[in-house]
This record gives structure tokens, sequence and C-alpha cells, in this order.
């Protein structure tokens, strides 16, 4: 199964492992593709991110409406739906950090 999903990895024009040397010398022994992470992931790295910080002590007094803020302050595709993150939780703490900096 391994040697089907390389070969066809490595094949696959439309794809960055087209003719990757990595792969065909087996350099790289796994090729592990990530999904885009949904808003309750974001939502979720935006609570612990909170809690990281110090701007709230327990996941109780967290306020909805603050997530959400920092939430929509974030890219989500496709455009209609927003379901996912584009940026998955990479920018979490700076837009974390202006939201609640803005109350200061």
């Amino acid at each position: 199964m391994e040697k089907l999903i390389i070969t066809s990895a490595v094949n696959t024009i439309n794809t960055s492992l087209y003719h990757n040397d990595l792969l065909i010398r087996h350099v790289i022994t796994a090729h592990i593709p990530f999904l885009p992470l949904e808003r309750k992931h974001v939502r979720q790295c935006i609570k612990n991110y909170l809690l990281i910080k110090k701007y709230y002590k327990t996941y109780e007094d967290i306020k909805d409406e603050k997530v959400r803020e920092i939430e929509e302050e974030l890219l989500y595709f496709p455009e209609e739906e927003q379901l996912f993150s584009a940026n998955g939780c990479k920018r979490v703490p700076e837009k974390t950090i202006y939201v609640m900096d803005e109350d200061w």
C-alpha cells in the first residue's frame, strides 16, 4: 500500500511531490497530508492561547464573544461556507493580542 501511495504521489503532475527526488530516493519515508483545521479547532487554539497568556484563569472564565471576535479576525475558506482555517492556528497569537489589547 505504501509503495502505491508514494508512486501515485510522485507520478501525479498536479502535486508538489511530482518527480520529487526525496521520495524517489527514499530520503522521506512517509508522506502524511495535513487536513485543514475546522473553526471548532481554531476556537480551541484561541482558548488555549488566552489561558497561556493569562487573559483568563480558567476555561469557564473565557467569554464566548471574545473568542468569536478573535475568530473573525482570521481567514477561512471556502469563501461562502468559511468552514476551514486558511492558516490553521498559526495566526492565533497575533490576532488574540490585537483583540485583547484593544480593550486596554
